[in-house]
Formats: C-alpha cells, sequence, structure tokens
C-alpha cells in the first residue's frame, strides 16, 4: 500500500476521493470564474471542485486584494455582468 503525501506537500493529496490538484490562481482565472458563475446563476466552478475536495486553491495576498479593483475594470470596460453580484461572490 502506497503511503499519503505529507498533508503541507503541495502534489495531489488524497481527500478521500481521487487525488486533489494544486493551484496558484491568478486574478484573471478568478474574476472569469467569478463572471462566470454571474452567468450561470449558480457556484464558481472554481468552488464547488474546492468544496469537493478536488481543488487545493492557492491565492497570494496582493492577488487577492485587487479582485474588487479588477472586477470593478471589467465591468466598466465590457458591462456583461452583474457587479453587484460577481462582489456578492467574491
Amino acid at each position: 500500500m502506497k503511503p499519503e503525501p505529507a498533508a503541507s506537500s503541495l502534489t495531489a493529496v488524497s481527500f478521500g476521493r481521487r487525488p486533489a490538484r494544486s493551484a496558484i490562481l491568478g486574478a484573471s482565472a478568478l474574476t472569469s470564474d467569478i463572471v462566470a458563475a454571474t452567468h450561470r446563476h449558480r457556484d464558481s466552478s472554481l468552488v464547488t471542485e474546492m468544496h469537493r475536495g478536488t481543488l487545493r486553491g492557492f491565492v497570494t495576498h496582493h492577488v487577492w486584494s485587487e479582485i474588487s479593483r479588477v472586477l470593478e475594470d471589467r465591468a466598466r470596460e465590457s458591462g456583461d455582468f452583474d457587479l453587484d453580484a460577481a462582489l456578492r461572490l467574491w
């Protein structure tokens, strides 16, 4: 039987399902996922996968602090999504 990797490892970790993938998420991936979730009227696919335990998402502090501004910029440029809904999701 193969031993489980250490929990602190950035390699795949088993949560009783298939192994989780680790991902460092940038502003583009996060805001695209949030905007798509506002169009679908359901949870973000990234958040859904993290709740399922198949994705371990990591976000750096500087990216985390910029998401609201990036969403506002995207809304101003395209206006094709509900900014208030996107900010509530975030």
